[in-house]
Parts: structure tokens; C-alpha cells; sequence
């Protein structure tokens, strides 16, 4: 019924809003804890620095053409392209997590916690997931009290305010 939809919908909201809380909460306090979360900032950041120097370069491209005149070298690009990259190539082969750490990177900016952002949005958007389900496999407030339970879980937590690739795989 209307009634029933919505009381779930609001206690989903609401079991959202606390899990999203537990996992973003001071998220901009944390460094990074572990090697593998330093290796994961580097690799976003430098994905995202190439990203911003290979922009950089096409709108320089375009401005040569669109003046009909050579205004850069092949050598003045190569070493101001060279310049502008920041971090460490991803090498560590999760390059998908090195992508949504630059992708989150591009909103918030080159800072430190952008891994823990990655983490911690896939971290509660599992908890919809397992709200999803609960439900199909038992019913709706089978679906509340598993995504409840997620949203407070301790071990689940960790997975989600750590910059580690684990916890947007678990998603």
C-alpha cells in the first residue's frame, strides 16, 4: 500500500542518511593509514593531473589552429605536459579505483581524502544495495534491518572510510 511504501522509503532514507553520516563524517581529518592508500591518492592524483594537462594542451592545440600561426613546439608541450603531472602512474593494478579517485579528485580537488570519498560513497551505496536484496529474497523489513545492520557494522565501516580499493569492490 501507499502507506507501507512510504514508511520503507523514509526508514531507508533514514538508515541512508545515518550510514552516510558514520562514513563521511570528518572524512577531510583522515590521511592515509595504510601504504596502499598513499599508492591509491598518487594514482588518482596523477590521473587527474593528466587529465588537466592533456585538456590544457587540446585547448592550446585548438587556439594554434583556430590563429593559423605555430605558436608551441613539440618540445615546449612534451615539457610543460611532463611538468604538470602529479603523483605516481597506477601500476598497482586496480585502475578502475585510480579512475574514481581522480574522478572524485575533479569535484573536491587534489586533496588527500579523496580516496576515503570513493570508498566511503560506494561504502553507502552498498547499504541500498543490500536494502535491495533483503527485499527481493524476503520482504521489506527483512531489506531495513539488513541495510540497518550494514549501516552500522563495524567491519563494514572500516572498509568504507579507508582510501583502499576493497570497499568499492565489496560494491
Amino acid at each position: 500500500s501507499g502507506v507501507s511504501a512510504r514508511r520503507t522509503v523514509c526508514l531507508l532514507l533514514l538508515i541512508m542518511i545515518l550510514g552516510g553520516y558514520l562514513r563521511f563524517h570528518d572524512i577531510q581529518e583522515r590521511g592515509p593509514s595504510f601504504y596502499d592508500e598513499g599508492i591509491y591518492t598518487l594514482e588518482g592524483r596523477w590521473v587527474s593531473s593528466f587529465s588537466e594537462a592533456l585538456v590544457s594542451g587540446l585547448k592550446r592545440k585548438i587556439e594554434e589552429v583556430r590563429s593559423g600561426q605555430n605558436l608551441y613546439s613539440f618540445d615546449e608541450e612534451a615539457r610543460r605536459f611532463q611538468e604538470d603531472l602529479e603523483g605516481a602512474p597506477p601500476v598497482w593494478g586496480r585502475p578502475g579505483f585510480s579512475l574514481l579517485t581522480a574522478c572524485c579528485m575533479s569535484i573536491l580537488g587534489p586533496k588527500v581524502f579523496a580516496t576515503h570519498g570513493v570508498s566511503a560513497f560506494f561504502g553507502t551505496l552498498s547499504i541500498l544495495g543490500v536494502f535491495l536484496l533483503g527485499r527481493a529474497m524476503y520482504n521489506e523489513e527483512v531489506g531495513l534491518l539488513a541495510a540497518l545492520l550494514l549501516a552500522i557494522s563495524g567491519y563494514h565501516l572500516v572498509y568504507s572510510v579507508t582510501g583502499l580499493a576493497d570497499g568499492s569492490a565489496m560494491f
